[in-house]
């Protein structure tokens, strides 16, 4: 067997749900259906590359192993694909947003940051106008001083 595989609690799990309780299964058998499974996936996702890279893209969506499905004859599987699809998308739209965790360790809403952003923007602004009007008194005294030793 290759290092490619699935787990193993996982497919006897999958087995248990779908074979009927008086069905045991033997180890060789459900080793069989895992080296079955992983050779599937193995030829859908080969062939969802290929719609992939036919479409210029470089990342593999939905849309390309429902193509990859058609393509090898698996239609049926197309519309269950999509209602997994579905009930990802909106597991993924329920979950709360993730924030930053610096913004979470300060302690401080968006508005209490944004208004210590616009300070300190001001300060910048202030200290390099401030600089500014140093350097440009310095060169006028300077050009001053050096007309007046002439």
């Amino acid at each position: 067997m290759s290092d490619d595989t699935l787990p193993k609690t996982t497919v006897s799990k999958l087995m248990r749900e779908i074979l009927p309780p008086e069905v045991r299964c033997s180890t060789e058998s459900r080793d069989f259906v895992t080296e079955c499974c992983v050779e599937f996936l193995h030829l859908v996702a080969s062939e969802a590359n290929e719609v992939c890279q036919n479409d210029s893209m470089k990342t593999v969506n939905p849309k390309h192993l429902k193509t990859a499905l058609e393509n090898l004859g698996f239609k049926d599987y197309v519309k269950q694909l999509e209602r997994m699809e579905e009930t990802y998308t909106a597991a993924i739209e329920s979950r709360p947003k993730k924030q930053s965790r610096k913004l979470d360790a300060q302690g401080l809403s968006g508005e209490e940051l944004l208004r210590m952003q616009d300070e300190m923007v001001a300060r910048s602004q202030r200290a390099m106008m401030a600089h500014q009007e140093t350097a440009s008194s310095n060169s006028s005294s300077s050009s001053t001083s050096s007309t007046s030793s002439t």
